[in-house]
């Protein structure tokens, strides 16, 4: 069906009907042919042969006239033709076609011959009959040709005034109101059935165009949360490299204060992105779980170095696992679900303890965080992994969290495959849990370096770190803080500019430390490599990024360089530093 014709014509449904009789008139038409010289053969020595010449030419005329226009303009006038001057056309041709029967019955009438009454009967009730399956699609043809060539020869057995004639006469107009009942009923079951059709058909586009909204709005939403991302990162990376300075520095007791409360405000608004991003990374579908088989312990152990000094002080007590139990899921996003819940118990427990555990339940490792806190009620207890809601935080204090952890578990545990289980109930605590596949024991280790904390000597050895960066404030604040730290370091925009500072100061850098996206669309991996490759040195290098997009990952674990997202904390950069200037020493 042609869809320009369907917008200009406006009548989607009536074309259809139109193009369906169109489809059934060619076999319908030929069959007519034989159909004519039967007849005139049948009736040549009863009835007038002039009138039955008359008769057979003007058929044959009409069905001459039905092949030109039917099956060899047809597909061209069905194309072209509005769907309502198809129709005219039609109806047209099935009044003269049922004139043209009709007359037949009037004028191949043999009084006297029953059996060539019934024969001229018997041919135009199989007429009317397939004129049902041919043109009933179009209600006003099949009442403009079936009445019409039935009613003639029903007047005709009426007007002969014996017994039978006048049954046969009553037969056949019964049989006409029948047939005409049946077509308007057909009629309208098929066009109920081409409206549901359509309906369906509109439904499937409008469902296709939303699906390619939404599919361009989440590609929309992925570009933006990487420009967001990147650009939101840069100036809190820079505050907060220079907040780390300062804290270094001899300040009053009111300063100190001051830099303090930054902090912590800075820590609430570094959560605050991560956690948005993570909401929208695992929304778009762009976080993949890497399942491997590990230690659960390894996480365990890490975690409660983690929570130490918080748990320390707030005074409560913390059991952890001490079996080690092995587990077949992705270890990093485990990992932030037990560190989310942790955290959570911590924040909502007041005094008491808090039981970490975890053991094998049928062929699946069972976990559960249960906490002595405040509880929840039942009422809330839904609404919890909604994102944004606390319990008891109606003033959105930041110090209390932002109300983004659970929504992160509830979207982790789809992505592995679990559902985050509930007990809770006011004044009596929370058990949080949640069942995954068990793993065969290996040697595989998690990488401890990400969430180690980190001890530092007081003074650094001296060695040159080189920054590849082309946002001045967080070159000035790299420069200050690695300073502080003992560093000494060479600030480049890129891998050129980096390699004529250091042919200038005639000396190699221990480490190199590079932002992805470097001005005139250059690249730090690249950047990195252009170094490498010229010095002929396998230069340890931190890429450093504020881009959440799966591309840049790719692109960074290629080359198999390590990497954090902006604003990187000061301990796991100087963590990075020092572990690789040892090798460098060693």
């Amino acid at each position: 069906m042609s869809k320009q014709y369907i917008a200009k014509d406006d009548k989607p449904e009536l074309y259809d009907q139109m193009h369906t009789v169109h489809k059934q008139l060619p076999l319908i038409i030929l069959l007519n042919l034989p159909l004519i010289a039967v007849i005139t053969w049948i009736y040549w020595p009863w009835v007038d042969q002039f009138w039955l010449m008359s008769w057979a030419g003007g058929m044959f005329l009409l069905v001459l006239i039905r092949i030109v226009l039917v099956i060899i303009y047809g597909d061209k006038l069905v194309a072209n033709l509005p769907a309502g001057k198809l129709q005219q056309i039609l109806v047209l041709n099935s009044l003269i076609s049922g004139l043209m029967w009709g007359v037949a019955g009037y004028l191949l009438f043999v009084p006297d011959k029953l059996e060539y009454q019934l024969i001229l009967l018997i041919i135009l009730i199989i007429k009317g009959t397939g004129s049902v399956s041919s043109i009933v699609n179009s209600l006003p043809a099949f009442y403009a040709y079936f009445p019409i060539s039935m009613l003639p020869i029903s007047v005709m057995f009426l007007s002969q005034r014996d017994l039978t004639s006048t049954l046969l006469g009553v037969i056949s107009l019964f049989f006409t109101l029948i047939v005409l009942l049946f077509g308007k009923n057909l009629n309208r079951t098929l066009l109920e059935s081409l409206r549901i059709r359509y309906e369906n058909a509109q439904l499937l586009e409008e469902t296709e165009q939303r699906k390619q909204q939404a599919e361009t709005a989440d590609r929309e939403k992925t570009r933006f949360l990487a420009a967001a991302s990147h650009d939101l990162r840069q100036p809190i990376h820079a505050l907060s490299l220079f907040l780390n300075v300062l804290e270094h520095r001899q300040l009053d007791t009111d300063s100190k204060s001051i830099i303090g409360q930054m902090q912590q405000s800075m820590t609430s608004l570094e959560h605050l992105l991560s956690a948005l991003l993570d909401i929208s990374r695992l929304d778009s579908g762009a976080v993949q779980a890497d399942k491997q088989t590990f230690a659960v312990q390894e996480i365990t152990d890490r975690l409660q170095t983690e929570f130490q000094m918080l748990v320390e002080a707030k005074g409560l007590q913390i059991t952890w696992p001490q079996k080690s139990v092995f587990i077949y899921t992705d270890p990093v996003l485990l990992e932030q679900v037990l560190r989310n819940l942790v955290a959570n118990a911590i924040r909502y427990t007041p005094t008491g303890q808090i039981n970490v555990s975890c053991f094998i339940n049928d062929n699946k490792v069972r976990f559960e965080v249960k906490d002595s806190g405040i509880g929840i009620e039942e009422s809330q207890q839904q609404a919890i992994f909604n994102e944004f809601y606390q319990v008891g935080n109606q003033q959105r204090d930041s110090r209390h969290g932002l109300g983004l952890g659970l929504a992160i578990v509830t979207r982790i545990m789809a992505l592995l495959d679990s559902r985050i289980e509930l007990i809770s109930s006011p004044l009596n605590g929370a058990c949080f849990a949640f069942e995954l596949k068990t793993g065969q024991a290996t040697n595989t280790l998690i990488d401890k370096q990400q969430s180690a904390p980190a001890v530092f000597l007081a003074q650094e050895q001296e060695h040159i770190v080189a920054i590849i960066e082309d946002d001045k404030a967080i070159c000035d604040a790299m420069e200050l803080l690695l300073e502080s730290w003992g560093y000494r370091t060479i600030i480049a925009f890129n891998g050129d500019d980096l390699l004529s500072k250091l042919q200038a100061v005639n000396n190699d850098p221990a480490v190199i430390i590079s932002d992805l996206q470097l001005g005139e669309g250059r690249n730090g991996v690249k950047e990195v490599a252009l170094v490498r490759q010229t010095l002929e040195k396998t230069i340890p290098a931190l890429i450093i990024t504020g881009n959440i997009e799966a591309e840049a990952k790719t692109q960074i674990q290629e080359a198999d360089l390590p990497w954090l997202y902006k604003p990187v904390a000061p301990a796991k950069l100087r963590a990075f530093i020092r572990s690789q200037t040892t090798k460098t020493a060693v």
